[in-house]
């Protein structure tokens, strides 16, 4: 896979959004005065030359997004020439390198083939006075830059906010704080890229898009002693907050799933954890029936559901003893407990404690649960 495919196929993935709210991605507000300011501006040519100069310069900062998002509104500072606007840069990590790096390292000279995530220019730039006297720019995108969700494939995203201008004359991008601590940075005259050890000022915010909820680990087969207590867990992926519901199968009617509750017990069972992601399983009473149990859960968000694939938890009635084990032991007690008249005996639940409980424990014995 070459560099643009690499992140392009990230891009896809913000097509997906159907639900959106206010968010802001990014928040690195000025140090006042401009800090350590760093040069980001190319000297727009009046004549027909095209020429370059040496001080042409470009800063990267990066941000990271948690899920698909589109950003509608920039807000950066700094000081010097930018009466022609700015250029504004959005490219991911360079994936041909572990490093801290755009991807718009190669394009920096131009004719490299390679497409930003986004590339934009600018005029219509709002200003306002800045701390200790550097300027606030800001603007209202008509149309927001939509960029997928980082991941290991694209661990990070870049943008370079670029002065434009005719003068012989640099445009300083200031240092912010509470974000990035790192800078990426070109110079023309130096032929080389410097990683910067501060970051920019600068605030990125818009929508969040609303990834499906879905199930990225469902719950597991389980074995539980009649008077244990047995726990279902799942892992729920997509945009947060999760929501969580546990079902039951009803086992009269296979493929109809009951919600529960944990004020109300289902076939002497009761439960807790059922609005989360792990389910707890109690008896009622004494001891849970011996049989099969089949659950599942379903996990929600603002847009949209999905339901786990279905757990049996075996409630074993040969583990008398709740040892994990099914072995002499466990005959031993409950025949001692058969003779006490101990209620934990009654393993057909019928209410009597009777030949036909032996009878019944001796068949779970020999089958092994």
């Amino acid at each position: 896979m070459n560099r643009t495919s690499a992140w392009a196929a990230l891009l896809t993935a913000a097509s997906a959004a159907m639900v959106g709210w206010a968010d802001v991605f990014t928040d690195q507000q000025p140090v006042s005065g401009g800090g350590t300011m760093r040069w980001s501006q190319l000297w727009v040519d009046p004549g027909p030359n095209e020429n370059d100069l040496d001080t042409d310069a470009i800063c990267w900062e990066d941000f990271v997004l948690a899920a698909p998002s589109s950003i509608n509104h920039i807000e950066w500072w700094g000081v010097g020439a930018c009466e022609l606007g700015f250029r504004i840069d959005v490219w991911p990590q360079d994936p041909g390198t572990i490093a801290y790096q755009p991807l718009g390292v190669f394009d920096v000279y131009g004719h490299s083939g390679l497409e930003p995530a986004a590339r934009i220019t600018v005029t219509n730039v709002q200003t306002s006075p800045g701390p200790g006297g550097i300027t606030k720019y800001s603007v209202d995108l008509p149309t927001p830059i939509s960029l997928a969700a980082n991941d290991a494939s694209n661990p990070r995203w870049f943008i370079a906010i670029i002065g434009r201008t005719s003068q012989y004359a640099v445009w300083n991008w200031a240092r912010g704080t509470g974000g990035s601590t790192r800078t990426f940075q070109w110079i023309r005259g130096y032929h080389r890229f410097f990683q910067l050890p501060e970051g920019r000022a600068l605030v990125l915010s818009g929508t969040t898009s609303c990834r499906a909820a879905g199930v990225e680990v469902p719950p597991a087969d389980a074995v539980v002693c009649r008077s244990g207590t047995a726990v279902l867990s799942t892992v729920g992926s997509g945009s947060g907050p999760l929501g969580y519901q546990w079902e039951i199968e009803d086992p009269g009617q296979p493929g109809a799933w009951v919600p529960l509750s944990d004020l109300s017990p289902i076939g002497g069972m009761v439960f807790s954890g059922s609005g989360s992601a792990d389910l707890s399983v109690s008896p009622e009473g004494v001891s849970m029936p011996v049989g099969v149990a089949r659950f599942r859960c379903e996990v929600s968000n603002a847009c949209g559901s999905a339901s786990s694939s279905p757990a049996s938890l075996v409630v074993c009635g040969a583990d008398f003893n709740c040892d994990g084990f099914t072995d002499f032991f466990d005959f031993d007690d409950y025949v001692n407990a058969f003779e006490a008249g101990d209620p934990a005996a009654d393993v057909d639940g019928d209410g009597f404690i009777d030949f036909f409980d032996l009878d019944t424990f001796v068949g779970m014995f020999e089958a092994g649960c």
